[in-house]
């Protein structure tokens, strides 16, 4: 399941923890989002970490891009981009349980 541009999902059987889990496993996340190819981690910081992102731009042209995830574990992750394509990009993952499904608006 993949959620594109902006967007929210119900994801049943699914925690916070379970969706965090998931958006900062490179190997699980390049599934869902296909314009990524690899996310490695260079470095942790204090309130998250950056990492390397290689990807897909207008889903032609392979690039590259330095990113920091920010994140109040499990409901919040901000990412933004420190070097790279697309100046100004900003993207976040909030999630929200309840009877057992988890809400994750994305944009």
């Amino acid at each position: 399941m993949g959620v594109r541009g902006e967007g929210t999902v119900t994801i049943k059987g699914v925690t916070p923890d379970e969706v965090f889990d998931f958006v900062l496993d490179p190997a699980q996340y390049t599934k869902a989002d296909t314009k990524m190819i690899w996310v490695t981690k260079l470095g942790d910081t204090a309130d998250g970490i950056v990492a390397c992102e290689d990807g897909r731009f207008l889903n032609r042209f392979r690039c590259s891009g330095v990113t920091r995830y920010q994140y109040e574990q499990p409901r919040r992750i901000d990412v933004t981009l420190e070097h790279g394509m697309r100046a100004g990009l900003h993207a976040w993952f909030d999630s929200d349980y309840s009877d057992s499904d988890t809400r994750l608006p994305h944009a």
